[in-house]
């Protein structure tokens, strides 16, 4: 998966980042290389979550570095709750650093809906339908119409739109975040089956600031936290029977 994003970012006629954006993605393939050495050479459970941490901070700083507009973006991680009578997703992640309070209300949003209780897609935002939808990203242009669009890869290199309604999660001051998108951080699991592990959020201060290039760019640092993810996974199972 990750292969074929760098083959969608560097070779396809629809995405053609500068030099310096595929540089910062050759820079985490790197990071991540050596992160699973790292995690190989662990020996407890509180280093492997030290490592991952500071890969995942890495992997922001320069995910925020291939983008355009960089000085605009902030990124943030969002994870389901720890708490298991909780059904949300909650920032774990924020780059460049700041107090998870002070990002805004996608601090925490609801997850769960059914038939009988559905929620309205402006309480679970962007990043709940990133999270539900596993394989498709979701982009808001502009905040201020709160209209949301599924986006996904297509063959050549173009970006496929598909219209989801009105799913922003406005926000207070002093965020006043203008685009989004949300990524589903995505690993496979038993069978070949995918399931979504979080979801990174690249908002920015500018309207419809991420588009072309940047999404893919935003596609292959997602992969990067999944395969991070996955190393970790397994590295804490050892862990935990030795």
């Amino acid at each position: 998966m990750l292969a074929s994003a760098i083959e969608f970012v560097t070779r396809r006629s629809g995405a053609r980042p500068e030099l310096r954006d595929v540089y910062e993605i050759r820079q985490a393939v790197h990071r991540l290389d050596r992160f699973r050495d790292d995690a190989r050479a662990a020996r407890t459970r509180d280093d492997m979550k030290r490592l991952f941490g500071d890969f995942v901070q890495e992997t922001l700083a320069l995910a925020c570095k291939a983008l355009r507009h960089s000085r605009h973006i902030r990124i943030s991680v969002m994870l389901p709750s720890d708490d298991s009578t909780e059904d949300c997703l909650r920032i774990r992640y924020v780059y460049p650093s700041a107090p998870i309070s002070s990002v805004g209300a996608h601090e925490s949003l609801p997850l769960h809906s059914d038939k009988d209780h559905p929620l309205p897609g402006s309480d679970i935002g962007a990043a709940g339908f990133a999270f539900r939808g596993v394989l498709f990203s979701v982009y808001v242009p502009w905040t201020k119409n709160r209209l949301g669009y599924w986006t996904l890869p297509v063959t050549n290199g173009e970006l496929e739109y598909e219209e989801i309604g009105a799913i922003w999660v406005p926000d207070p001051p002093p965020e006043r975040l203008k685009s989004l998108l949300a990524v589903p951080i995505v690993v496979e699991g038993r069978g070949d089956t995918l399931y979504p592990w979080g979801v990174v959020n690249y908002g920015s201060t500018r309207r419809d600031a991420l588009g072309g290039a940047d999404i893919y760019v935003c596609l292959v640092f997602a992969n990067v936290l999944a395969q991070a993810f996955s190393i970790t996974a397994s590295a804490s199972g050892r862990l935990e029977a030795s």
